[in-house]
């Protein structure tokens, strides 16, 4: 073999490794300083989602990513400056605000008028699941072959997925443990999925749930 002539390069070193962190004060000024090391001024959307609770920002999430389109926090009841500086730069052709007015109010939508050319639209549904479902079916009106299916109780496995679905080309959907909600389903039968993919443990989503998301799959459910 040393008559070959090979050489193994080993794994790199610590010292080889660069590590960057992106990071504000808080949450808001973290989501601004994310948008601003990674979208260019001229987004064609950006959107809005609730800084206080995380439904509406995951089921974003995967939307936004596969559009190449940012998601900054918000509070209820204000944008923060940082916020507002940010999609100033931005310069967005729309802004699309997620989730009610229990979410975000309607002062915050109009006060986002003034920082695109174009328009400020709401989505929202009833409810968190009612929400990801409107969030999915807009982002990908004519369907989508891979949707992922996650826990609306907590954030980690949608959280932990959004970037996978985006990448896929797919929405994330959110679902009680034990219970496929409604409005899950009509997105569902809306979106025509040939894969499924649950996100998590059986106590994050049971194992009679992904045997009823295995339903509105044309192929496999993982």
């Amino acid at each position: 073999l040393t008559a070959l002539g090979l050489a193994i390069a080993g794994p790199a070193s610590a010292a080889d490794a660069e590590t960057d962190r992106i990071g504000g004060s808080d949450r808001y000024a973290t989501s601004a300083e994310i948008s601003e090391e990674t979208f260019a001024a001229g987004v064609d959307v950006a959107y809005l989602a609730s800084g206080v609770n995380y439904p509406d920002a995951l089921a974003g999430g995967a939307v936004a990513g596969h559009q190449g389109a940012p998601v900054l926090l918000t509070k209820p009841d204000a944008i923060p400056a940082v916020i507002a500086a940010e999609l100033e730069r931005l310069n967005p052709g729309k802004i699309v605000v997620l989730g009610g007015e229990s979410a975000i109010s309607a002062s915050v939508v109009t006060a986002a008028d003034a920082y695109t050319g174009g328009t400020v639209e709401r989505i929202a549904g009833d409810n968190r699941y009612d929400t990801a479902g409107d969030v999915a079916m807009a982002g990908f009106p004519s369907g989508a072959a891979t949707v992922f299916g996650a826990s609306g109780e907590n954030f980690p496995d949608a959280l932990g997925g959004a970037a996978a679905a985006a990448e896929l080309g797919g929405p994330v959907l959110l679902t009680k443990a034990n219970d496929l909600p409604k409005e899950t389903q009509l997105a569902l039968t809306q979106l025509e999925p040939t894969r499924v993919v649950v996100l998590g443990g059986e106590t994050a989503v049971s194992k009679a749930v992904a045997t009823e998301l295995a339903a509105y799959d044309a192929d496999e459910t993982i």
